[in-house]
């Protein structure tokens, strides 16, 4: 059960950080520091796209300790 936990919210955060990146990346240069918005967008994408393949590790790596 907490496999699937694990895999259920790194999944939903990236989902939701790549969906929402541009409106969390325009927020935070209003709010936070006055960086250029284009780098929040690309700070969102990479953790995004970091937290599908380590979700993808991560089952992959299950998957393989319950096989045996």
């Amino acid at each position: 059960m907490e496999k699937k936990l694990v895999f259920g919210v790194l999944l939903s955060l990236a989902i939701i950080l790549g969906v929402f990146a541009q409106g969390i990346a325009y927020f935070l240069h209003g709010n936070i520091w006055r960086l250029t918005p284009f780098y929040y967008l690309n700070i969102m994408t990479i953790s995004s796209v970091v937290m599908f393949i380590s979700a993808l590790i991560y089952v992959k790596k299950v998957s393989s300790q319950l096989l045996k």
